[in-house]
């Protein structure tokens, strides 16, 4: 409770007001917005209904009901959005789908978890599903070929990564409807102290399964499309294979030629440093020579590459 009210504060005192009305309101207990029965979203309700414990938390968070059925009508997103009640279809506490031809969006939260678990899987959602143009540019990107299989988990998890980082702040601006929660609502925890470093949401992603799972689910979608799709989309795919490969290749060449030239730089320093006649300089010259030589070897390497794969776009 403490760390929580620590976490306003700082908010406070560094006008940290992104939430606008909404963080100005959860940070002032005694303030309460109405918010009718009636008014609420259709979804909304049956999810209150049917979960009653997940009613006792919002209670008495007027303006978080409020927000929650203004998201769920498509406030955000511009498409109404379903909160269904049957169990995720994946391994985790919460999905949400996209609108499709015959589909609605729609978002599911598990009941097996804590009812403050539950209000923060929902909240958490409804801000993942905002990046649904994002995403859908990322998976027509990789059914097309254009992005190698690494760009695709990349962009993908910088999406979920950020989505997690808003929903924390938010969860922190409404910390006083959340002030019962405890070490048990693992999965508000986890929401509110999740890292902020790129490479550290990375790690704790991959401790709940999240990179595996959408690892698996480029090798089981876009990967056969990929390997059976038409000859263009082979090309392309076959094209950004080979220039990941290349990419991984030039790189180790380029920490090659660095370390040669560091090589020539430390023979060539002896060399000028030297103030003993009776040292050997053979050793040096040899150093100095290898650096030379494979340094011209590696530069014509690459640049004999580099002619190599412009020849077709000249051609085409």
């Amino acid at each position: 409770m403490y760390q929580r009210i620590y976490r306003v504060l700082r908010r406070v005192l560094f006008f940290d007001f992104g939430d606008g009305i909404d963080f100005l309101i959860a940070i002032t207990p005694w303030a309460r917005v109405d918010c009718h029965w009636e008014t609420l979203h259709p979804s909304l309700q049956g999810m209150l209904s049917s979960r009653p414990n997940v009613a006792g938390v919002l209670k008495n968070s007027g303006h978080l009901l409020r927000w929650l059925s203004c998201q769920l009508a498509g406030k955000a997103t511009g498409f109404p959005i379903r909160l269904e009640q049957e169990e995720p279809e994946s391994c985790f506490a919460g999905e949400h789908v996209t609108p499709g031809k015959n589909r609605p969006a729609h978002i599911r939260v598990s009941h097996e978890q804590s009812d403050i678990d539950q209000v923060a899987v929902l909240i958490f959602e409804l801000f993942n599903i905002r990046f649904f143009k994002e995403r859908n540019d990322i998976r027509r990107q990789a059914w097309r070929g254009e992005v190698r299989k690494e760009d695709y988990l990349e962009k993908t998890f910088r999406l979920e990564h950020k989505a997690m980082i808003i929903a924390g702040r938010f969860l922190e601006g409404h910390c006083f409807t959340f002030r019962n929660a405890s070490s048990d609502d693992s999965t508000y925890q986890d929401i509110v102290s999740w890292p902020s470093s790129y490479k550290k949401s990375v790690i704790q992603g991959g401790r709940y399964g999240y990179t595996e799972y959408v690892e698996r689910t480029y090798d089981e979608k876009v990967l056969p499309h990929l390997q059976s799709g038409d000859v263009l989309t082979r090309e392309r795919y076959t094209m950004v294979t080979e220039k990941s490969r290349w990419e991984r290749k030039q790189r180790f060449l380029y920490s090659l030629d660095w370390t040669m030239s560091v090589m020539i730089l430390c023979a060539t320093g002896f060399l000028l440093g030297s103030c003993y006649p009776e040292a050997n300089l053979l050793y040096p010259f040899i150093l100095i020579f290898i650096g030379a030589g494979g340094k011209v070897v590696l530069h014509y390497y690459v640049e004999k590459h580099k002619k190599a794969s412009e020849k077709p776009q000249r051609a085409a």
